[in-house]
């Protein structure tokens, strides 16, 4: 860590540092804190310092009458010194100090036995001016308390401090009969990623796996639950990153960890380590996925991490590869061992929606969103080599949270990367050839549509003289039902040429100018009724990309020759 880092310390007061003051209210406090007689029942009080601990007091009450003991422990710096007073209650006139906040930091036990941590103390005074004695000392200490302090936790800027500490410190908890088992583990390769493990007083092994760098700063803090003390550290936006584990095997995964602490100090002492480990990850996080890479190289790193997932006895066979036939669309296969079943995803990067690309867990996966652009189901979905859908997205399975971090990063670079490639879509190795070359280029293009066990025959002819008048033939092969449509060029809106998905079909539409209904058709060798469109079936996105660019530009040609005539 490097030393500019903004240490975080809980902080006590120094032993060494403790004025003639405070000593002087502490042993006040000795004398005025005494035993008090109440209808003939003896309330013993004891007002004392605990050796060793800076500004940690035991407050002793034992009941005679009853025999009965309690026993309040608290640090100082927990009071607040506008919470101390003293008021009657009957024949009694009493003494009560709160902690700031409110906050239950008095640990409370009744004869040796620990109970529900409290926030308040309440000492039996001799009398007002006695109560008013002991105010103005408690006060005092308070305030003396918040004055003076000294480091709680420093991990001298050093990692291993940290990790040490909480390796040590995350220990097994007694609470009265009870044994909670707990420790802490990190990745020394990635020091910001952990595991806290614990069996909750339970014979179930439970463990909590995650990044510090996912933790939100703001919300890690020691929590009092009866008579038990957690510091927990909850994930940013709640988002669900920590993978919760039961004897080894992920159960799903939740967006914070608990970690039992013995008593208060030692609870604030944790809560100071995890704020330190949150800012040396914070600072030290790096991604497996470099930014700098290029668009070939980023596919590389997507083929080679998109891999084997297993989980707990499920796995899932998943690979990411490029087409042969089309070098810039990727395929994505899924294969689910326990149902004996794949499923194929076909897509073209610039085609996806980079602000949609995100991962999210869901049960016992973490899962990546891969999704188009809006409206555009441009992603082909097979089951086995058969085209199920075309849809607008699709899940892509990490190993882990780090491997969906990459991915999404990856992913998104990708698209980024996809939109600086060449897209250009040449004609006979031509960026501007053409009307006939173009028309004999659509002429090869458009064709028999086969999909699944549907077959639609089609052929795009044109007129040798007359180059703008085009005539698209067709027959669905399964029932024989026929069609023509014939359309001059010049009519078409180059502007309005598109393809589009409907269900498993695609279709690249070209609209005439102004909507009039000029394109020409039949039906089973009848007359049909004039389109404002001309339609034609395509095989798949790519096909139907190039076609429609094609045809744009020839419309766009045609339409310009008209024009200067």
């Amino acid at each position: 860590m490097k030393k500019s880092l903004n240490l975080i310390l809980i902080f006590l007061i120094s032993s060494s540092a403790i004025s003639q003051d405070y000593q002087s209210n502490i042993d006040a406090l000795k004398k005025l804190i005494i035993n008090k007689e109440l209808k003939g029942d003896i309330i013993e009080q004891k007002f004392s310092p605990v050796a060793q601990e800076d500004l940690a007091i035991s407050f002793v009450v034992h009941d005679t009458k009853r025999d009965k003991s309690d026993t309040y422990y608290f640090n100082l710096v927990d009071l607040d010194k506008n919470k101390i007073r003293f008021f009657t209650k009957k024949n009694a006139v009493l003494v009560e100090a709160k902690t700031k906040g409110d906050r239950k930091f008095i640990q409370y036990e009744t004869d040796g036995k620990l109970g529900n941590y409290v926030n308040e103390i309440n000492i039996q005074a001799q009398n007002i001016e006695n109560a008013r004695e002991i105010v103005n000392n408690l006060k005092s200490i308070a305030e003396h308390a918040e004055d003076t302090k000294k480091q709680y936790f420093d991990d001298s800027g050093n990692a291993t401090a940290i990790l040490d500490f909480l390796e040590k410190n995350i220990k097994p908890i007694t609470i009265n009969d009870d044994q909670f088992d707990q420790s802490f583990t990190y990745d020394k390769s990635k020091n910001g990623i952990v595991t806290f493990s614990t069996d909750n007083g339970r014979s179930t092994s439970v463990s909590y796996h995650l990044n510090f760098s996912d933790i939100d700063k703001n919300k890690i803090s020691l929590e009092v639950k009866g008579n038990a003390l957690f510091v927990e550290a909850e994930t940013k936006l709640k988002k669900n990153y920590v993978k919760y584990s039961e004897d080894g095997a992920v159960k799903r995964f939740v967006n914070k960890v608990s970690i039992r602490a013995e008593n208060i100090a030692g609870g604030k002492k944790l809560k100071a380590a995890l704020e330190s480990l949150k800012a040396y990850a914070d600072e030290n996080q790096k991604s497996d996925y470099d930014s700098e890479l290029s668009y070939k190289e980023t596919v590389k790193y997507l083929i080679d991490n998109i891999r084997i997932v297993n989980i707990n006895d499920h796995v899932f066979d998943q690979s990411l590869g490029v087409m042969d036939k089309y070098p810039q669309v990727l395929s994505y296969k899924l294969s689910d061992g326990s149902k004996d079943e794949s499923r194929t995803f076909t897509f073209n990067p610039i085609d996806l929606n980079r602000s949609k690309i995100a991962f999210r867990t869901k049960g016992t996966q973490v899962l990546i969103n891969v999704e188009a652009k809006p409206k555009k189901n441009f992603i082909a979905s097979l089951e086995g080599d058969q085209l199920d859908a075309y849809k607008n997205k699709f899940d892509i399975i990490a190993s882990d949270i780090e491997n969906a971090k990459a991915l999404e990063s990856a992913f998104r670079n990708l698209i980024k990367l996809s939109g600086e490639q060449s897209q250009n879509i040449l004609v006979n190795g031509k960026k501007d050839p053409s009307s006939t070359e173009m028309l004999d280029f659509l002429t090869k293009k458009i064709g028999t549509v086969n999909i699944n066990d549907d077959s639609h025959e089609q052929s795009f002819s044109y007129d040798k003289e007359k180059h703008n008048l085009v005539k698209l033939e067709s027959v669905n092969t399964n029932d024989s039902k026929s069609g023509t449509q014939e359309v001059n060029l010049t009519d078409l809106d180059g502007g309005k040429i598109d393809f589009q998905v409907r269900g498993k079909e695609i279709f690249v539409e070209a609209q005439v100018r102004g909507g009039e209904n000029f394109v020409k058709t039949t039906k089973n060798g009848e007359d049909g009724k004039y389109l404002n469109k001309l339609t034609m079936r395509i095989s798949n996105i790519e096909e139907a990309r190039v076609v429609t660019h094609v045809l744009r530009q020839l419309v766009k040609q045609q339409n310009g020759k008209l024009s200067e005539r």
